[in-house]
């Protein structure tokens, strides 16, 4: 079974990337510092871009005109 990426897997990365990168952000600089909290956004951070990574490769081996017809 296929996975379908289209452009609303892309749109969801990123938003979880800017996401957790806000709360990587937040973890780090409360005191005292929350290790628990910024290693569970790293890693979720680390699976988005993964992700965008994934989508990115699937639109570059798409032929022209199918590329164009989904957008």
């Amino acid at each position: 079974m296929g996975i379908i990426l289209d452009s609303s897997t892309k749109l969801g990365s990123e938003m979880l990337c800017i996401y957790s990168m806000l709360c990587m952000r937040f973890a780090w600089m409360v005191r005292p510092r929350n290790h628990m909290l910024l290693a569970c956004h790293a890693a979720n951070e680390s699976v988005q871009l993964y992700q965008l990574s994934r989508w990115l490769r699937y639109r570059n081996l798409q032929p022209k005109e199918e590329a164009a017809a989904s957008d």
